[in-house]
């Protein structure tokens, strides 16, 4: 009935045990802003990545910024004022995801808020899949192109971001 922490920031590390017999674990243990604990004054770190995992994340962020900056670049001619045979309103949608997904794009690559960065990219996502599937009706695949299991894997790429953060080499989480 032991609980072990190891201060990850300290050389050497340093174990604490706690006997949850004696004393309840969140009375020692209080939450910081930045993601990480503190006990008896030691910070530990709550998500601390291995060197490939770091990889793993910046290589997540750089894909799909790349993916959500060519979509923005794609959107530019709604700009001109021609409604390429859209609805208004739909003109409107576009000018305000080419803004959107670029600011978003440029904040993942960053690292620079990342989870809300991917929260708004997600939420584009998921509006995307609801277009193809429902009001388009095209299916998971297609012979000629995807479906939208691409953006269902793009949706993927920005929920692990959200959960997992941008890794090491980051602006600001």
């Amino acid at each position: 009935n032991r609980i072990r922490l190891i201060d990850t920031h300290k050389s050497p590390q340093r174990h604490f045990c706690f006997d949850k017999n004696r004393a309840r674990i969140d009375n020692f243990i209080k939450p910081i802003s930045t993601g990480k604990m503190a006990v008896f004054g030691y910070n530990l770190s709550i998500n601390t990545y291995t060197k490939f995992q770091n990889w793993a994340l910046l290589a997540t962020r750089i894909f799909v910024a790349a993916i959500f900056l060519i979509a923005a670049y794609q959107k530019l001619p709604f700009w001109s004022g021609v409604s390429m045979g859209l609805p208004v309103g739909m003109v409107y949608l576009m000018q305000f995801l080419s803004i959107a997904e670029a600011l978003g794009a440029i904040a993942v690559l960053l690292g620079f808020l990342t989870f809300w960065a991917s929260s708004g990219l997600a939420i584009i996502m998921v509006g995307a899949i609801f277009v193809i599937q429902f009001v388009m009706k095209i299916g998971f695949t297609t012979t000629t192109s995807a479906g939208w299991n691409f953006p269902l894997a793009i949706l993927a790429g920005c929920l692990v971001l959200m959960a997992f953060g941008g890794g090491k080499w980051v602006i600001k989480n």
